[in-house]
């Protein structure tokens, strides 16, 4: 994610763009769900129905500094805030070789991980024959 690092652009409009360039794609059907900590964007293409899950931050995962000291209540939000603007920008995670059936799905990588948190960070996608997330 080190080139979303810093971002302005906002939630709203990373969406926008994803479902503008979705669309130019020939994306044919789009759609937006959020639970919890997760954004899902489903869109058909080509006769398939393709689901892209996002794993978001939690407010308390600012609390702390990387230097682990407390933050201000705004400066956490803040923090949360710019965490969400980056985490909309990062791309989606491509297939590495042995994952494409991994029950946990491809995010699952404690080198991805949020830190200080045990739950992962980034895109997971889920496509036609892929189990649920576990």
């Amino acid at each position: 994610m080190a080139y979303a690092k810093g971002t302005t652009v906002s939630v709203a409009r990373s969406k926008e763009e994803i479902e503008r360039v979705l669309a130019r794609y020939g994306a044919d059907s789009f759609g937006y769900a959020t639970e919890g900590n997760r954004a899902l964007i489903t869109f058909s293409m080509e006769s398939r129905r393709i689901r892209m899950f996002l794993v978001l931050f939690e407010f308390e995962d600012f609390e702390l500094t990387p230097t682990r000291l407390k933050r201000t209540a705004q400066a956490q939000r803040r923090a949360y805030e710019q965490g969400c603007r980056e985490r909309w920008r990062s791309p989606p995670r491509t297939h590495r070789q042995g994952e494409a059936g991994s029950r946990r799905g491809r995010h699952h990588d404690a080198r991805n991980r949020v830190p200080g948190s045990h739950r992962p960070s980034g895109w997971e996608h889920r496509g036609p024959g892929h189990a649920a997330a576990g």
